[in-house]
This record gives C-alpha cells, sequence and structure tokens, in this order.
C-alpha cells in the first residue's frame, strides 16, 4: 500500500487536507440549479446573490461559485455549450479519515545489542527504535491514531533472559494527538531489554484493541523486532501459527499488518517474510542502521494517510464529480 490510493465505498484522496471540489449537474430538474430564481440552495442562509468576492457562506463552510460552462438537460445533459442550468461548485476542506495504528514494538533482551543511530553514532537496537518512534509521532501525531504494545512485559531487572510473558494491557491505546503518553509509557532508551521474542502475544494484544476500533477507517498493525519469534516460548509463537492468526485479520476484518526488522540475521527474514506475506504486505522492511529503520517506518505511516470524502447523502451519482485540483476522480 506504498502511497497509491485505495478504491472503496468511499473516495480516499491523497494526503493530508484535501481541497475537493464538488460538481452537481442539472438534469432539467430546476431545484438542482443554482444560482436560480430561488435564490440560495435549502440550508443556506444569508444574501440570496453573491457578494463581491463571488462566494456565498454559511455557518458550515462556503460555497465558490466560479465562471462554469452551461450545461443542457435530457439527452445532451453534460456537455459543455448548451443554455440549460449551469454546474454548481462546491469547494470544501475535508477533515482526513484518521487511520488506526498499532505499534507492536521488540522490547527483548537481544534489542540491546549495539547498532548505528544514523548520525555516525553507535547506541543500542531499542534506544535507536526509541528515537524513530519519537520522529514518528512528532510528524503524524495530528493525523494518525497511535496506540503501542511492547513484547514481552518487563517485570524486573533481574528477569530471567527466555521469559516470555507478555501483559494483556497496553503500554498505550489509540488516540489522536497522544504522542507525549506513548512516549512516557514505553520503556526510555537507557533501558536495557529483557527475556525473549513472544511477538505473537504482543500482536494478538494489539490486534483486540483494533478490533474494538472505528472498522469504519483503516485498521493496521506495525511489527518492529529485530528477529524472529521465539518457538522456545511455546508452540502458539510458531511462525505459522502467528501468520494464520495474522492472515485471518487480513482478510476477515480488514486488518493489515506491515512488518520492519532491525538488523536482522538471515536465518530469522524467512519467518518475517511469512508473517508480513499474510499480513498483506508481501514482504517486511529491512533497518541496517537508524536512518533506514526511520525511513521504513515513517514510509509506512505516511502512505496510510488519507482524505475520505462520503458523499452518500449527495446528489446522484450520475450528476457527481469528485475534482481535487485539475484532476477529476472517478468513482
Amino acid at each position: 500500500m506504498a502511497g497509491g490510493m485505495r478504491r472503496t465505498s468511499k473516495f480516499f484522496i491523497g494526503f493530508g487536507l484535501c481541497a475537493v471540489g464538488l460538481s452537481a449537474c442539472a438534469d432539467g430538474s430546476e431545484d438542482l440549479l443554482w444560482p436560480n430564481d430561488e435564490g440560495l440552495p435549502a440550508g443556506w442562509e444569508g444574501d440570496a446573490g453573491l457578494g463581491e468576492t463571488g462566494e456565498a457562506s454559511s455557518d458550515e463552510g462556503s460555497v465558490l461559485v466560479p465562471d462554469l460552462p452551461s450545461f443542457e438537460s435530457g439527452d445532451d445533459a453534460g456537455e459543455a455549450g448548451g443554455e440549460g442550468g449551469t454546474c454548481l461548485d462546491l469547494v470544501f476542506d475535508w477533515e482526513p479519515v484518521r487511520p488506526q495504528l498499532m505499534m507492536v514494538l521488540d522490547h527483548s533482551g537481544s534489542m540491546g545489542i549495539g547498532m548505528e543511530d544514523g548520525d555516525g553514532l553507535w547506541s543500542t537496537r531499542w534506544a535507536v527504535l526509541h528515537e524513530v518512534v519519537r520522529k514518528t509521532l512528532e510528524r503524524f501525531d495530528d493525523e494518525v491514531e497511535f496506540g503501542v504494545k511492547i513484547f514481552p512485559t518487563q517485570i524486573s531487572d533481574t528477569e530471567g533472559i527466555y521469559a516470555c510473558w507478555t501483559s494483556e494491557e497496553l503500554e498505550a491505546d489509540l488516540g489522536v494527538g497522544a504522542g507525549a503518553q506513548i512516549m512516557s509509557a514505553i520503556p526510555q532508551p537507557s533501558s536495557m531489554g529483557r527475556g525473549s521474542t513472544p511477538m505473537g502475544a504482543g500482536l494478538d494484544v494489539a490486534a483486540q484493541a483494533l478490533l474494538a476500533a472505528d472498522d469504519a477507517r483503516p485498521r493496521v498493525l506495525l511489527l518492529v523486532a529485530d528477529g524472529g519469534t521465539s518457538a522456545s516460548c511455546g508452540a502458539f509463537e510458531g511462525v505459522q501459527t502467528i501468520a494464520s492468526r495474522v492472515g485471518a485479520l487480513r482478510l476477515d476484518e480488514g486488518i493489515e499488518t506491515f512488518v520492519v526488522g532491525i538488523d536482522v540475521d538471515t536465518s530469522t527474514a524467512t519467518g518475517l517474510d511469512t508473517i508480513a506475506a499474510a499480513g498483506g504486505e508481501g514482504s517486511w522492511f529491512a533497518a541496517t542502521e537508524g536512518a533506514g529503520l526511520n525511513e521504513a517506518i515513517e514510509g509506512i505511516v505516511d502512505a496510510l494517510r488519507s482524505c475520505s470524502v462520503d458523499v452518500q447523502d449527495g446528489p446522484a451519482a450520475s450528476m457527481l464529480a469528485v475534482r481535487v485540483g485539475a484532476e477529476f476522480i472517478e468513482g
């Protein structure tokens, strides 16, 4: 889903705030034409004529009426040059539909291994990931609802290196503008991870949060780990078992799973590939240093952002066109 548009029952257009033009053209019904003898369309208050700016306003927005060609009604409707009604061009600023993204982050013992941080310095894998998460939240916090699940759950500094337990509680639930909460909830950069890599348990807890979220908006899992799952944590953590659960989320619930690997050994890469393929993304994203990790994670989040235009309550589809800039979008 790297940056492309997806066609659903709604129009998903571009990134960020989209200025969308909706043109409703008459098919012979005078009540669809404006300006007309009746003044402003129903629901709009104020003077029936246009001001000097060519703009009519209401409490809910504004209608901009540029010079548009006339259209004939009947069989020739929609072709410029007739003497019938004029298309009404409505221009709105639409709030984007905010995707819901659960980050599932590895904080196992191996995340204490060193790696290059992207600035030529050496740090732990966890410290580098911590900084990338901070940057991602700083950039996208007002456009995406983020939540976080850490695995495994660290009980104390004396925990065994093979600990598998993962709490059923989220470190941070989904929310827009939740960046500060997330950064205070996850382990600090200097924290040394403990335990094995029970990513299946982490994914399951995060998936439960998404299943309870708004299914009318995109729901996504983002798994970030530095290796394969720990089969020593039980059959529940087998690669094929995790892939099966991830695949069911995609097929049954529309929840896709992205996978980013940090400095992954080739011996465990196949497992991450299997999970990523089941999650709908074909393959995992590899990162061997901080800059690459930042590019992978921010690229995934950036591709999720969109504007959604719901025209269910507008004119009949045959009378409607959606324009972004100079480009008309087909439904």
